[in-house]
């Protein structure tokens, strides 16, 4: 099993077979430890008796400063990284700070990220892994670790964000656009007919834009969002779940919700309401092909359109979009990294994270009515 670039924040290629056959060595000099041969889960068993033994050797030379040297080149993973991280915390016990030299800039990176970290509480004994499914408990506790990570940024990670908000934003939009035209333009014919009885067709435009503006836009985003990045969400993470990713993380002592979910979260409820915005024009444009086809130019459906529009509706509809990212986003991360054992295990928590995810918007877009009808806004 090799950590995947969410763990390492790099792509991690298996070592060779030559590196593999390469013997791993350790070797102590004066203020200077210098690791050979490999940080693999396959080298480790061997190298791992005198890793645990260095920090109390370590212990006896104070006063000198300390260097950890990896060869350039060493094959790394995961488990060498949680390695490392247990020497250099080990070293910091013993009374030395050591620093870490040879590994490549991502290695380094999540490294540093790992002893920034505070160390994890081993109290339980990891029992937190292997208690009982707590729904309601699970589901409050996921929600606190999350507001730590957006309160308390120091685990936040700007790339990650990048790469979660280009699947959920521009990669989304030829579907958002498509489907939001598509509506618009059913809306039209079917609005046309019971309209043409009473020769109000131009009024067409008029339901059209207080439909898109209010309702129609972040609701077509958000049941996109929903279908294929809630589900991307929940199959991501919870395939490093079933990995045992997270549970190395966790040993390195980074919090998988605010490592991996608090960027994920926070993508989602950025490019919902960018994609309301390019769905709901595409909506307009579909109801003016059909009033146009009606023989109405297009400046009076532009002008009827929002006509019936106030200045409110815009900003609402934006802060609708991004509470419906947030709880989409939200519902997806925590279906995957609550995902159980067994080969079905991710399914399962992909089926579960589109149907939670629509009704969670779907609950808080009658919540919005309600409130919205109250304030008369």
């Amino acid at each position: 099993m090799w950590y995947s670039a969410d763990v390492m924040n790099e792509s991690l290629p298996a070592p060779s077979p030559a590196a593999r056959r390469t013997a791993p060595s350790l070797s102590i000099e004066p203020g200077r430890v210098v690791l050979r041969g490999g940080l693999t889960r396959d080298a480790l068993p061997d190298l791992w008796p005198r890793l645990a033994a260095l920090p109390r050797d370590l212990a006896r030379d104070r006063d000198r400063p300390l260097r950890i040297e990896v060869e350039p080149g060493t094959p790394c993973d995961g488990a060498g990284l949680a390695a490392l991280v247990r020497l250099v915390r080990g070293a910091r016990a013993a009374g030395r700070d050591p620093e870490v030299s040879g590994l490549s800039p991502g290695h380094a990176a999540t490294l540093r990220t790992a002893l920034e970290a505070p160390p994890p509480d081993r109290t339980d004994g990891g029992a937190d892994e292997r208690r009982p499914a707590h729904p309601v408990r699970d589901a409050f506790a996921f929600v606190g670790e999350l507001a730590l990570g957006f309160v308390r940024p120091a685990l936040f990670r700007r790339e990650a964000f990048a790469r979660a908000f280009r699947a959920a934003g521009p990669d989304a939009l030829p579907v958002a656009t498509l489907v939001g035209f598509l509506l618009g333009l059913i809306l039209a014919f079917e609005s046309a007919l019971p309209l043409r009885m009473f020769g109000a067709e131009v009024y067409v435009a008029n339901l059209i834009g207080v439909a898109v503006v209010r309702e129609l836009a972040m609701l077509v985003a958000a049941i996109v969002m929903a279908g294929r990045t809630a589900s991307a969400f929940a199959a991501e993470l919870g395939t490093m779940t079933v990995d045992e990713e997270c549970a190395a993380l966790r040993s390195m002592g980074l919090p998988p919700v605010r490592y991996l979910a608090a960027p994920r979260v926070a993508a989602a409820a950025a490019a919902l309401p960018l994609l309301g915005l390019f769905a709901g024009g595409a909506a307009l444009v579909g109801g003016g092909v059909v009033v146009a086809a009606m023989h109405y130019p297009w400046s009076t459906f532009w002008t009827n359109a929002f006509s019936f529009s106030h200045a409110t509706d815009l900003p609402v509809a934006l802060f609708k979009g991004a509470v419906f990212g947030l709880l989409i986003g939200g519902v997806g991360c925590h279906c995957g990294l609550s995902t159980g054992a067994g080969s079905d295990a991710v399914g399962r928590a992909v089926t579960r994270a589109v149907v939670v995810g629509i009704l969670a918007f779907a609950l808080a877009d009658g919540v919005f009515a309600v409130l919205c009808n109250l304030l008369g806004v």
